[in-house]
C-alpha cells in the first residue's frame, strides 16, 4: 500500500501542467523623419509595416526573460507602491495638522494627534522597508550575475519534485529568469498601441511613455521611423522592453515603399531573435547498453540520425530513445541556464513475460492492459493473458452488455512470467453510483440542517422555563412538561438525521472508492472455481429472464422493457 501511495504522489506531481506568464508584444505607428507632405498610400504604410511585422511573429513562441528585465519589473512595482504610500502619508499629515484647528479639547487633541502619529510612523516604516527591498533586489541580481554558483543551483534538478526535509531558502525578491509566452497586444496584429501626444513628444524612453505602456501591460514595443525618397524608403525599427525603457535592438531596412511585405519580413527576421531572447543549446547524448544497438532518437517527435551531439533551442524539450528489444526511455526537461547538457541514457532490455489473469466475478467483457487490448472474457474463456514484462500494469475491464467497468492493478512484485492472478472486482457504472450516493448524502445533510433550528429552539425554551420555575417566576408545570416532550422529540429527530447523514456519507465514500483500481492477487484454486460457478449462475439467470419476457403478453412485454 505504501508503494502504491508513493507512486501516485510521484505521478501526480509530474503530471502537473507547466504554466507561464504572458509577454505582451505591441507596435506603434511609425513616424516620418522628413517634414514633407506624404501621400495617403505612404501614410497607410506607416501603419501597415508594423502590423505586418507583428503578423510575422510566430504564435506559441516563448521569450526567455533576463535578470535585468525582471529587476526592472520589480523596481517598477516598488515605485508604484512607494507613490501610493506617499499619497497616504501626505493625507495623514494633513489630517493631523487639521486637528489643531478643529479640536478644542486639549486632552482629546493630544490623543488624536498620537493616533495620527502612529499611522504616520507605520507609513514611514513601510516606505523605508520599500527602499530597503529595492536595494536588496539590486544586490540580489548583481550577486546572481557575478556568482556562477547561483546559476548552477538553479540549473540542478532531482527526480524527486520536492524535499520536505530540505532547509528552507530565503525568499527571492526577484524571480529567476524563465520562459514567458509571447502574445500580441489585444491578441490582434492589426491593433496598434497609441499614446497621448505629450508622451509621444517626450519619446519612447521617457517616464510618461513608460507609464502608459506599463498601464496597458505591454512588455515589448516595436516602434520606428520612415524616410522616403522617391519610391524608396529607409525604415528603422527598434524593440523596447518595459518597464525599464531598454532598447533591445535596432535594424534599418531599405526597400520599395510599395513592397511593404518584403520590408516587414526582413525586419521581423531580425526582431524575432531579439524578442525570443533564445540561444542554441548543445546536447551530448551517451547511450549505454549491454550490447551494441541502433537506437531511434527523437526530439519533440523529430527523428535525429546523429544523436551523439544535437543542437536544440533553449527551452523545454522531450527526448525519446527506443530500440528493438529494449524499453523505451522518455525524458522531458527544461534546458536553460547553460549552453551544454549531457544526457545519460541507460537502456534496459525488455522482458517478455505474461500472466494469466482470472476473475472472481467474470462477465462478458473486454480486457485492457496499459491501454492495449488483452483479450475477451466470455463463454470461450473466463481469463485473459496480460503482458507485464516485469513491470506494474494498470488495466480496465469493460462490460460488453452495459456501461459498467472497473480498473485493476498488477503490482510489480507479482508481474512475473507464468503467474496466475485473480481480480476480485465487479463491473458497475461507477459514475452513476457516485452521483446517486452523492444526491442521497446531500438530502440527508439537508434534513440534518433543517432539524437543528427546531431542536435548538425547543431545548432553549424548555431550559428557560425550568430556570424560571427554579427561580420561582414560573409555575405552569404542564407547560414545562409539554415543552420537555417537544424537545425530546426534536432531539430524537436530529439524532436520527445525523445517523442518516453518517450512513449516507459512508456509502458515498465507499462508492467513490470503487473508482480506485482493484489489486490483483495470487490466484487460488477455490477462487477460480467460485468464479466459474458465479458465471454459470449469472448466465442461467439471464436466460431465464429472457425466456420469461418471451412468455408474457406483448403489451406486458413492452411495459417490462
Amino acid at each position: 500500500m505504501k508503494k502504491k501511495f508513493c507512486c501516485c504522489i510521484f505521478l501526480c506531481l509530474f503530471s502537473l501542467p507547466v504554466f507561464c506568464d504572458d509577454w505582451v508584444l505591441a507596435a506603434t505607428k511609425f513616424n516620418f523623419t522628413r517634414k514633407t507632405a506624404v501621400s495617403s498610400s505612404q501614410d497607410s504604410a506607416a501603419s501597415l509595416i508594423p502590423q505586418l511585422i507583428l503578423e510575422r511573429i510566430a504564435e506559441n513562441t516563448s521569450r526567455m526573460t533576463t535578470d535585468e528585465e525582471l529587476l526592472d519589473r520589480r523596481l517598477n512595482t516598488f515605485l508604484t507602491e512607494r507613490q501610493s504610500l506617499f499619497l497616504q502619508l501626505s493625507k495623514e499629515v494633513q489630517a493631523r495638522d487639521a486637528l489643531v484647528l478643529t479640536e478644542d479639547n486639549p486632552k482629546k487633541l493630544k490623543k488624536l494627534i498620537a493616533e495620527e502619529d502612529l499611522k504616520i510612523k507605520e507609513l514611514q516604516d513601510k516606505i523605508e522597508k520599500n527602499l530597503e527591498d529595492c536595494e536588496k533586489a539590486r544586490k540580489e541580481v548583481a550577486a546572481r550575475t557575478a556568482n556562477l554558483e547561483a546559476v548552477k543551483e538553479k540549473k540542478s534538478f532531482s527526480l524527486i519534485p520536492f524535499n520536505p526535509f530540505a532547509e528552507k531558502k530565503e525568499e527571492q525578491l526577484v524571480p529567476f529568469p524563465s520562459s514567458e509566452k509571447v502574445v500580441l497586444y489585444n491578441n490582434d496584429s492589426t491593433i496598434l498601441f497609441s499614446v497621448s501626444e505629450g508622451a509621444a513628444a517626450e519619446g519612447y524612453e521617457s517616464r510618461s511613455f513608460e507609464k502608459e505602456a506599463v498601464a496597458k501591460k505591454i512588455n515589448g514595443l516595436i516602434c520606428g521611423s520612415i524616410s522616403i525618397y522617391g519610391n524608396y524608403a529607409s525604415v528603422t525599427a527598434s524593440l523596447y522592453v518595459y518597464p525599464g525603457c531598454k532598447n533591445m535592438g535596432t535594424v534599418t531596412e531599405v526597400g520599395n515603399i510599395n513592397d511593404c511585405l518584403t520590408i516587414a519580413s526582413n525586419i521581423a527576421s531580425y526582431m524575432i531573435p531579439k524578442i525570443l531572447n533564445s540561444r542554441p543549446v548543445e546536447l551530448i547524448v551517451n547511450i549505454s547498453s549491454e550490447e551494441e544497438l541502433t537506437p531511434v532518437v527523437t526530439v519533440d517527435g523529430v527523428v535525429h540520425s546523429e544523436y551523439s551531439r544535437m543542437i536544440v533551442d533553449l527551452g523545454i524539450h522531450t527526448l525519446e530513445f527506443s530500440a528493438k528489444g529494449y524499453k523505451t526511455k522518455i525524458i522531458t526537461y527544461n534546458f536553460e541556464h547553460d549552453s551544454r547538457f549531457t544526457v545519460e541514457v541507460p537502456m534496459e532490455k525488455e522482458e517478455k513475460s505474461q500472466v494469466l489473469l482470472h476473475f472472481r466475478y467474470p462477465i462478458i467483457s473486454e480486457i485492457y492492459a496499459d491501454g492495449q487490448h488483452a483479450g475477451t472474457v466470455g463463454d470461450e474463456s473466463l481469463n485473459a493473458l496480460v503482458t507485464v514484462n516485469g513491470q506494474a500494469v494498470i488495466g480496465q475491464v469493460v462490460s460488453d452488455i452495459d456501461s459498467s467497468y472497473y480498473f485493476y492493478y498488477i503490482p510489480e512484485n507479482l508481474a512475473e512470467s507464468e503467474t496466475e492472478l485473480i481480480v476480485k472486482g465487479l463491473p458497475s457504472d461507477v459514475a452513476a453510483q457516485i452521483d446517486k450516493r452523492r444526491i442521497w448524502m446531500y438530502r440527508s445533510y439537508t434534513l440534518l440542517v433543517v432539524s437543528l433550528p427546531f431542536t435548538l429552539y425547543t431545548q432553549g425554551r424548555y431550559l428557560s422555563m425550568v430556570n424560571g420555575y427554579n427561580a420561582g417566576s414560573y409555575s405552569d408545570v404542564d407547560e414545562i412538561n409539554r415543552w420537555n416532550t417537544m424537545q425530546r422529540i426534536s432531539t430524537g429527530i436530529t439524532i436520527g438525521c445525523a445517523c442518516f447523514f453518517a450512513v449516507e456519507l459512508v456509502r458515498y465514500l465507499r462508492s467513490a472508492n470503487r473508482a480506485l483500481p482493484v489489486y490483483a492477487q495470487p490466484a487460488g484454486e477455490k477462487d477460480i472455481l467460485k468464479g466459474e460457478d458465479w458465471y454459470r449462475v449469472r448466465v442461467n439467470q439471464m436466460i431465464e429472464q429472457k425466456m420469461s419476457l418471451q412468455n408474457v403478453p406483448e403489451s406486458e412485454n413492452e411495459s417490462i422493457k
